[in-house]
């Protein structure tokens, strides 16, 4: 791998769509050119637009702890799309990276987004709390998925999902809501 610059930035989006109304989280990584994380600020540029082209810009700055940091904005009303450009200036050497992530559709404009509570991880026994942002009221029933297999069901009639952590469900869940 030939490296533009001694530490890269890299944009890694949490979702694979943005829902107009909620939060659009995407993770920004600073490493060197090996892996190895550092800290650094980088420039951030988050373009909305809609159809009627730019719904709003904005211009941030943030600063990598541990070589990552999880940046969260909301995404405005009638948006079609987020692109992101992250901007890291090292001496002469820049890095940059860009993301781009498109709204999802519902006929019904009903939606669901599913994000952990907690940012650290969870050990075996421990308690897992994913929070629920809907667009309406009801029942959210909940199942969580490990290995090709369903781990736990659940629903609830809050906004919260807790569940135990379990060694079936090593190395990774996928908590599915509906």
């Amino acid at each position: 791998k030939i490296a533009n610059a001694p530490v890269e930035v890299r944009l890694i989006a949490q979702e694979q769509s943005i829902e107009p109304g909620f939060d659009f989280s995407f993770l920004v990584v600073t490493e060197t050119p090996s892996g190895v994380p550092q800290d650094r600020e980088v420039e951030l540029t988050i373009t909305f637009r809609g159809d009627e082209g730019v719904l709003e810009e904005i211009n941030d700055k943030v600063r990598t702890q541990g070589g990552e940091i999880l940046a969260q904005y909301k995404v405005p009303e009638k948006a079609l799309s987020a692109n992101v450009e992250a901007r890291l200036q090292e001496g002469d050497h820049v890095s940059t990276a860009y993301l781009n992530v498109l709204s999802s559709y519902s006929p019904t404009a009903s939606f669901l987004h599913l994000s952990r509570a907690q940012t650290d991880e969870v050990p075996v026994g421990g308690e897992v709390v994913v929070e629920a942002t809907t667009t309406h009221g009801g029942t959210l029933f909940w199942e969580v998925l490990a290995a090709g297999r369903v781990r736990a069901v659940g629903a609830t009639s809050g906004r919260r999902i807790n569940f135990t952590a379990t060694y079936d469900m090593l190395p990774k869940i996928r908590v599915v809501g509906y």
